[in-house]
């Protein structure tokens, strides 16, 4: 049964070669969660910041593991990306683009699904002053014991 499931993947990645425009498209998309998405995010955190008159949100929105791994993520694979558009020839052996072709594409999906949980940590910090509060009181509590 896994032996058939790794084989049809196998033979899937073998026989699909991606298209070179498809890098592109990456980079523009990565582009615009750097350029748009990250900025409106930690605007919005420092708005919640200011209205509790706390720092601590904005410090430990920004010690986040997400918050500091996402962007670095997605910078790299936009030059990553950017930089196997320019210099790609088709001399490459075919092999060799549709190994890194699909190397880059799997990078974003999984950049896409560590998106998914960045989304999920700015809505708790926006709906979920409850979770803030307990959240921080643990952490204090750690700190005295």
């Amino acid at each position: 049964m896994l032996c058939d499931i790794i084989h049809n993947l196998l033979e899937f990645f073998i026989k699909n070669i991606p298209n070179q425009d498809f890098l592109s498209d990456i980079a523009a998309v990565e582009a615009v969660l750097v350029g748009i998405i990250f900025p409106i995010s930690i605007n919005i955190v420092f708005g919640i910041s200011e209205r509790y008159k706390s720092e601590i949100i904005v410090k430990k929105f920004l010690q986040s593991g997400l918050v500091k791994i996402l962007p670095v993520l997605t910078i790299i694979n936009i030059i990553i990306a950017i930089f196997f558009r320019l210099f790609n020839s088709y001399d490459i052996n075919q092999l060799i683009w549709q190994i890194l072709a699909w190397g880059i594409f799997i990078f974003f999906l999984s950049i896409m699904i560590i998106l998914g949980f960045y989304f999920r940590l700015v809505r708790s910090y926006i709906y979920g002053t409850e979770y803030l509060i307990r959240k921080f009181f643990n952490e204090a509590e750690k700190k005295i014991k």
